[in-house]
């Protein structure tokens, strides 16, 4: 075989080895079973996507959106976004989605040994956490969004609506940190809530919710009054606070759509804005062409208040 052959052959084989290289270099990076926090003997973890290496490698920063799975605050997996922090992360976002505290850990007579306000907690360190790693994940730490469905909504209203002063920061070992849980803020700055709870004396008459609401609160709206109302989203809210979407369908038969309404109510009573979407006769889970509905609705919400 003449050197000439051989050379043709060389780049042949070198293109051939490059392609997958170049092909995956567009692909969202991702990372997964990341310790943010330590409680007790808990680590608690978050996977994370960022855009694809052409763009990370580079000082750009990106907007982070943090998605909460749902489950009652009783079950659930962060396992359950992977796939859409991964697209959140080919549309230009960094992306993570984590793991909080569950009422599902019992003691031994049965009773939640992680009740109100942990969850909260966890995802307000995950936050802490995630601005102290900002440089490495290429986060811009000014442009943060929060989004979950029915538990996890709530907690994003949560995350959107509280403040430092309102006492839900936590004390948490954040990774990487000292225990100082005020050496980064958890102030986000847009949320999109999927058929959330938002206010818990009236959401704990609907017969689902009554179970998982006494679990998280420590029983009835009468057995502890100050959690149900410190719990409720809806007490938060004041003219200053953050864009929020809400998203839920019509015949809610978990979280009644009342709940969406009467935080559309209060928000607009307040001067803050707030965009309702019903999504006409759906239920809690909602049907494929809703949920295709749902992301681009919630994308473009995000993309209007965190990439502008």
């Amino acid at each position: 075989m003449t050197n000439k052959l051989i050379n043709i052959w060389i780049c042949i084989l070198s293109a051939l080895l490059l392609f997958p290289v170049l092909t995956a270099a567009n692909e969202p990076l991702f990372f997964s079973d990341i310790t943010y926090a330590k409680v007790d003997t808990i680590e608690l973890q978050l996977n994370i996507a960022v855009p694809s290496v052409d763009k990370a490698i580079t000082n750009a920063r990106f907007p982070l959106l943090l998605f909460i799975h749902g489950g009652g605050w009783r079950t659930g997996h962060r396992n359950a976004y992977n796939k859409q922090i991964q697209n959140a992360a080919s549309k230009g976002y960094v992306a993570a989605t984590i793991s909080h505290r569950l009422t599902s850990i019992e003691d031994k007579n049965g009773k939640p040994l992680y009740p109100w306000p942990a969850a909260i907690h966890d995802c307000k360190a995950a936050i802490r956490y995630l601005k102290s790693v900002a440089e490495q994940y290429h986060i811009d730490t000014t442009r943060i969004g929060a989004t979950g469905g029915s538990s996890g909504g709530h907690l994003s209203l949560l995350m959107g609506l509280t403040q430092a002063k309102h006492g839900l920061e936590g004390d948490m070992v954040i990774t990487n940190q000292e225990r100082q849980p005020k050496s980064h803020s958890s102030r986000i700055h847009a949320v999109v809530n999927i058929a959330g709870p938002t206010e818990m004396i009236s959401c704990h008459k609907a017969p689902v919710v009554t179970p998982f609401s006494e679990y998280l609160l420590q029983g009835s709206p009468t057995d502890n009054p100050d959690a149900y109302f410190e719990s409720s989203p809806i007490n938060y809210i004041t003219k200053d606070c953050v864009p929020i979407l809400t998203i839920q369908g019509t015949m809610d038969d978990v979280v009644p759509f009342e709940q969406a309404v009467i935080f559309d109510n209060r928000m607009k009573a307040a001067g803050a804005l707030h965009e309702l979407y019903p999504l006409k006769g759906q239920k809690h889970i909602l049907n494929a062409e809703a949920s295709n509905e749902s992301w681009r609705v919630l994308y473009a919400f995000f993309d209007k208040h965190l990439k502008k």
